[in-house]
């Protein structure tokens, strides 16, 4: 589990607006904290089920499963790019756009239709459709 500011400053760091010399400001940090909010939300309408807390402030836990640290982190620095005023690297954005396949595959909602036997169907043990027995 990670603290939503630890998933913030990564995100900052990844695009460069972040440092130890050179930290975000406590307002940056608290609007990627909100901007993370709205991507797990959108996430979530996409049909990507995580199962993730909704953070209520920057030291919320949230929850995030393994194997979705990397595509959340990715995924956050290139919404919060325009905000902090830097310009994304197309490395970035590639490796963003590949984190949110792999994810999309992993964590996406699979529905299945329900099944209906055709007549065609083996009468086995197992179907006993059609038989007076």
């Amino acid at each position: 589990m990670t603290q939503a500011v630890t998933l913030v400053k990564r995100a900052l760091f990844t695009i460069g607006a972040h440092s130890e010399i050179n930290p975000a400001t406590p307002e940056m940090l608290q609007i990627g904290v909100d901007y993370l909010a709205d991507l797990l939300h959108d996430w979530d309408y996409e049909g990507i089920e995580l199962g993730t807390l909704t953070p209520a402030n920057q030291n919320t836990d949230i929850g995030e499963p393994t194997g979705s640290r990397h595509a959340i982190i990715l995924g956050l620095a290139v919404r919060m790019a325009p905000v902090a005023r830097v310009e994304l690297a197309e490395a970035v954005r590639g490796e963003a756009q590949q984190a949110y396949r792999d994810l999309v595959v992993k964590f996406e909602k699979v529905y299945l239709p329900d099944r209906e036997p055709s007549e065609a169907t083996a009468s086995g043990a197992g179907n006993r459709r059609g038989s007076l027995s």
